[in-house]
């Protein structure tokens, strides 16, 4: 813990010195060790790294809010234009706006294909409407001529057997009439379904905009948070290659021995325990 580059805990080997176990954290501002100036330069990389990242991250903010606001390609916001110029490429932000131009593209053909579909049902039920009109028609005159067949049967007019197809008719007439109206309150479900999709085509797209706002704008604080830390690293460091005089370092060792947690000022070549805590201190 203390002026490290990352604290927290690290495995112990035999051997394992209180210099290597700050090394193992990510290094620290030793005074007069020529590891000073590795250190810098590999934060210094580390920082481009970060920079990197913080540039990336900006230029998707900046694609999210394009497609939230239906906004032209071609200038980029003040908020955005001082990183992504000074960090990304004019082929690298090319490739953001062809994101930009993909996303709405996706966006155009769903609505273009749930149009099509609307359509398509729609002629459906024109269909079935007309189809179910006639078979309805059907279906009465065929259960008029049944019922006049079966008067006329009952006053032995007519045959049993023409009875019996005008009552077949009647009945079929009838199935199909049942048949056509199943299938036409079906195609009206799938209608306002299709319906229901169209209306939230649009809300799906913004929502899922805003949940990648949200995480990108959680992933830019966290780079930037490492990117402070670095600059303080940097700037130690940088201070201690300056001027060693000044500085005064210090490595405290807490150790449990025998129930009772102690603390000494430890060398940088001490070992080290399982369990032991080393805090570094620059003054």
């Amino acid at each position: 813990t203390g002026a490290v580059a990352s604290p927290g805990s690290i495995a112990v080997e035999p051997g394992l010195t209180a210099r290597a176990a700050i090394g193992n954290a990510g290094g620290a501002a030793l005074v007069a060790l020529p590891t000073d100036a590795n250190r810098l330069m590999q934060l210094r990389g580390t920082l481009g790294e970060l920079l990197k990242t913080q540039a990336w991250l900006m230029a998707d903010l900046w694609r999210i809010d394009v497609l939230l606001g239906d906004e032209a390609l071609d200038t980029i916001p003040d908020a955005y234009a001082g990183v992504l110029e000074s960090s990304l490429t004019a082929e690298d932000l090319d490739i953001v706006r062809q994101r930009i131009v993909a996303a709405r593209d996706l966006r155009e053909r769903n609505r273009t294909e749930l149009a099509a579909r609307i359509a398509l049902i729609n002629s459906r039920i024109g269909f079935l409407s007309t189809a179910l009109e006639q078979f309805q028609l059907a279906a009465d005159n065929a259960e008029t001529r049944s019922a006049s067949l079966s008067d006329l049967a009952d006053r032995g007019l007519t045959t049993a057997n023409a009875l019996a197809a005008a009552q077949n008719g009647a009945l079929n007439a009838s199935s199909r009439v049942l048949t056509t109206e199943a299938d036409l309150a079906q195609a009206g479900q799938e209608l306002q379904s299709l319906l229901r999709q169209q209306e939230d085509v649009d809300a799906d797209f913004r929502n899922r905009l805003l949940q990648d706002k949200a995480e990108l704008e959680r992933s830019l604080a966290e780079n930037g948070a490492r990117i402070d830390a670095n600059r303080d690293q940097m700037a130690l460091s940088t201070t201690l290659l300056e001027d060693d005089a000044d500085q005064v370092f210090d490595i405290i060792l807490y150790r449990w021995e025998d129930g009772v947690e102690t603390s000494r000022q430890i060398a940088p070549s001490a070992r080290l325990r399982p369990g032991d805590v080393v805090e570094v201190l620059i003054r």
